[in-house]
């Protein structure tokens, strides 16, 4: 059964694997933009994450394959676009031995 939820501080470690692959794939096709960390975020950083932004992950049978993360960015005084709040979609990650399933939509 696949759950789509509001990610929660027990869900580090899976969304911290999940990241951990989309970070080496990052660094290993575009190594003059990205650096080559152990992880991305500790779990001080990923609660903050929690508590400041939208995480959402989609389980099957209780196993995280997939999480994103969004963030409402609010644009003032700039002087080309008007004064808004817009949506950024900062992660978007599904497990690599899960890819081409369809989990993906859950997240988008």
């Amino acid at each position: 059964m696949n759950i789509f939820r509001k990610a929660n501080i027990n869900d580090f470690k899976a969304i911290e694997k999940i990241n951990s692959q989309t970070h080496r794939k990052h660094v290993t096709a575009e190594f003059n933009y990205f650096r080559d960390t152990v992880s991305r975020f500790n779990e001080d950083s990923f609660k903050m994450k929690i508590d400041n932004e939208h995480i959402f992950v989609v389980a099957v049978d209780h196993k995280i394959v997939g999480y994103s993360s969004h963030k409402f960015i609010e644009l003032k005084d700039d002087p080309v676009i008007k004064d808004q709040k817009i949506f950024f979609i900062e992660d978007f990650c599904i497990d690599e031995l899960q890819k081409r399933k369809g989990y993906g939509a859950f997240l988008f």
